[in-house]
């Protein structure tokens, strides 16, 4: 398939722009990507046949800008607690077998990012803890 990495997450110079620090640690896994796509694009078609004409790239750049902007949304310290709450919600929904995920899940993003589901939730709650914004340690933010 040879889908093209995503530019990777780092600090940026600019206090202003959202920052990602997570994908810097975290191993993406293009033989992964590659292994899963035909699989979970095939069944995403089949639960949605609203997608039957979208390309297996435009499906998977889909899941990797909804799973981008929900994990740019969780660490905003502008985004309000509830909006926080929901970028939680969905990525702690833990579903095993991959094939029960719906279309949009987390896993299911993850995946077609090439990211192990597992570790990036568990850098990413880390990483709101740590910054303080984890909706649900403290109900006053």
């Amino acid at each position: 398939m040879g889908m093209a990495r995503r530019k990777k997450y780092g600090l940026h110079e600019d206090p202003n722009q959202l920052i990602l620090p997570l994908f810097v640690e975290l191993d993406f896994d293009e033989k992964r990507q590659e292994d899963v796509a035909p699989s979970v694009i095939e069944e995403i078609r089949h639960e949605q046949p609203d997608y039957d004409d979208w390309t297996e790239e435009e499906l998977i750049n889909l899941h990797m800008h909804l799973l981008e902007q929900s994990l740019e949304q969780g660490l905003n310290p502008r985004a309000g607690r509830f909006a926080r709450m929901d970028v939680v919600d969905w990525i702690e929904r833990r579903r095993v077998p991959m094939r029960k995920d719906p279309a949009f899940s987390f896993s299911i993003c993850c995946q077609l990012a090439g990211y192990d589901p597992d570790e990036l939730r568990d850098t990413f709650i880390e990483e709101m803890k740590f910054r303080g914004l984890y909706p649900y340690e403290n109900q006053n933010t």
